[in-house]
């Protein structure tokens, strides 16, 4: 609740009693019983301190709750394990993190202005009836000040919160003050303060060993914390501290504040139990319910008639702008980029998931890209407009587009996570599997959530298969050496298993799972500095930051093109075997096998040579070498593309 209840600090009477606690153990206990479906219990913030109101009558505290009725730890063991692993693995996306904070700001700050601009507008938002003008403007530039604000406040290193003789706040420290006080701030980080993060970095300094590391973990959580809760909270607080400026109540202004974006204290009854199996369900939920609020249809009734006519609010203007927008993206990055040895832009090989969530803004140079991270939501009337445009100038299929609005939709407003894969009980089963059960699954299909592969498999047909081991595709450089070592160990060779004999590839898959974006953030970290240190080639996905806001084309979207292409001319050689085609079709389908057949005997044999080319001693050497059989085999793929296109092999039905 972000309102104070006058409830609190009256008198206790036969209907209810206040209670308080007296230390933290107390308050997670009475945490535990007011989330309780049939408690009595009600939980209410004042002076941004919880206090507990007990009704004699359960129904009252049900009718007063209104939501936040299941918590985990009222469920049972198992089920209270799951919500613990899924509460980790939420902190390893996003807290801990690095790189999600650029991403979450650069979504945050779009989404918290056109929902204010919602707020401001609509009948029955927040600021209905109250006189702001330029708010969204004003909230925009005090954006990054706030920042700076909370994390000095939660520091308490300089910024102290001033008043004026009045009581009325001075500096944006103050408004954060009463922004804590109010209810505002949203609950999922908490901060330490730079005293204590001293105390921490002065122990670590100064310790030895075990204690080092544990201090160093302590340190590094911290931080990270009171980071992300300053950016977290920065658009709320700027918000709040213009709509205070205006005139607007405190009470009204920390409700806007809390509700601007997605308010992660805000739950149904099955909210939590629901985020026990699947990860950021509940997130999903109140993002599409905020978008909803924001952009739902305005009504303005004919005083003559009485009857209601559609209003296009202004929030909904900048949604169909972005569309807009969305489609002249597409119409200048196809203009500035260059082609490809294929004779296709190297616009139209951005990954369509990048064009999904980003906006998309091609290089000078013609090949490489920008990137803006697009709110989720919002991001959906960018590509339909994009989509659009891209189908128009003939960069994707025109019966492409309602697919990939359906993805960029499903993607932002379904809790449940729409996977890629080709096989339509695999996507099924990936999509409504519990975020536990997802590493079982994907290792058992070896096909990771994109439908990519996972790792390397022995050929069924070979007489003398490989150790797992010894299967290793370069990812995890490591892990393939300890792997290997562990083999040898437990008596295996690099021809025999031996009784651990691990696939690194599987281990790797695990270990970034569990680890989330944080783990994936520092392996990218330690082979850009390796590649920095030997002077090898740094590609833009491994730079931890820089990433997020810098793309490079590659080949992979004519590797996933090649393989859906040839997967659709084995379906075709099956049924001209049968009998099903035209006698002119399948002569074009002979031709085409003859064709893959010389290609498929060009790419064994380049990959025999890499295979070699993995045993050079010299790092430059070696390095030239699989440069140069890589390039080979992309000319291969391109020349099946080629021929799979001028023989117009999918207009063969």
């Amino acid at each position: 609740m972000v309102e104070k209840n006058p409830l609190v600090g009256a008198d206790n009477n036969p209907i209810w009693q206040v209670k308080e606690a007296k230390n933290e153990s107390q308050l997670n206990d009475l945490v535990r019983e007011s989330n309780k479906k049939d408690s009595a219990l009600i939980k209410v913030l004042f002076d941004g301190k919880y206090k507990f109101i007990e009704f004699a009558d359960p129904r009252m505290a049900e009718t007063m709750k209104g939501f936040t009725t299941k918590d985990a730890g009222d469920l049972n063991p198992i089920v209270r394990n799951i919500s613990g692993l899924n509460r980790f693995l939420s902190s390893m996306i996003t807290t801990y993190d690095p790189e999600f904070i650029f991403r979450n700001f650069t979504r945050d700050v779009p989404a918290g202005l056109v929902n204010l601009v919602g707020e401001q507008t609509n009948k029955g938002g927040f600021l209905d009836g109250a006189d702001v003008k330029n708010l969204a403007a004003k909230v925009l530039k005090n954006v990054l000040p706030s920042v700076k604000a909370i994390f000095k406040v939660e520091g308490k290193k300089g910024g102290d919160p001033a008043y004026d003789a009045d009581g009325n706040p001075t500096n944006l420290e103050a408004y954060y003050s009463d922004f804590v006080e109010d209810g505002a701030k949203t609950g999922w980080i908490y901060a330490q303060s730079s005293e204590s993060l001293k105390q921490d970095i002065d122990s670590l300094v100064n310790s030895k060993g075990e204690t080092r590391i544990k201090k160093a973990a302590k340190a590094g959580q911290r931080i990270a914390e009171r980071v992300n809760g300053s950016v977290e909270n920065a658009v709320r607080l700027s918000a709040y501290t213009e709509a205070r400026k205006a005139g607007v109540s405190r009470e009204k202004a920390a409700e806007l504040a809390k509700e601007l974006t997605v308010n992660f204290n805000r739950t149904g009854e099955y909210g939590t139990l629901m985020n026990s199996f699947y990860l950021f369900f509940n997130a999903s939920i109140q993002g599409t319910s905020r978008l909803i609020r924001t952009l739902k249809p305005q009504w303005n009734i004919d005083e003559k008639t009485g009857k209601k006519k559609v209003k296009v609010s202004p929030a909904q203007k900048m949604a169909i702008g972005l569309t807009a927008f969305g489609g002249v993206m597409s119409l200048i990055n196809e203009s500035l980029s260059e082609d490809d040895d294929d004779g296709e832009s190297y616009y139209s090989k951005v990954p369509q998931f990048v064009k999904e969530r980003n906006i998309v803004i091609m290089k000078p140079d013609g090949k490489d890209y920008y990137k803006i991270p697009l709110p989720y939501g919002l991001n959906v009337f960018y590509v339909i407009g994009n989509s659009l445009a891209n189908a128009q100038q003939g960069i994707t299929k025109k019966g492409e587009v309602l697919g990939d609005i359906f993805n960029a939709s499903a993607g932002s407003f379904s809790p449940l996570n729409f996977p890629n894969s080709s096989d339509p009980i695999l996507y099924t089963t990936k999509m409504l599997t519990p975020t536990i059960g997802q590493p079982v699954i994907s290792l058992i299909a070896n096909e990771n959530y994109f439908g990519r592969t996972i790792f390397n498999e022995n050929n069924p047909y070979n007489k003398t298969p490989k150790p797992d081991s010894e299967l290793g595709r370069g990812k995890y450089e490591n892990l393939e050496r300890w792997t290997k070592a562990l083999n040898k160990a437990s008596g295996g060779s690099e021809f025999v298993p031996g009784t651990a004999d691990i696939n690194p590839d599987k281990a790797g898959f695990i270990l970034e799972w569990f680890t989330g974006g944080a783990g994936k953030t520092i392996r990218r970290a330690k082979q850009t500095a390796e590649a920095v240190k030997e002077g090898g080639d740094i590609e833009a996905r491994n730079i931890p930051f820089y990433r997020v806001f810098v793309g490079e084309t590659n080949d992979y979207q004519d590797r996933t093109e090649y393989y859906d292409n040839l997967a659709l001319l084995n379906q075709l050689i099956k049924e001209s075997k049968e009998g099903d085609l035209s006698p002119k079709d399948k002569v074009i389908i002979r031709r085409m096998e003859a064709i893959r057949k010389n290609i498929d005997a060009q790419i064994r044999d380049i990959r025999k040579q890499r295979d070699k080319a993995d045993n050079i001693k010299d790092d430059q050497l070696k390095e030239k070498r699989l440069g140069f059989l890589e390039d080979k085999e992309k000319q291969q793929i391109v020349r099946f593309k080629n021929a799979f296109k001028k023989l117009k092999i999918e207009d063969i039905k």
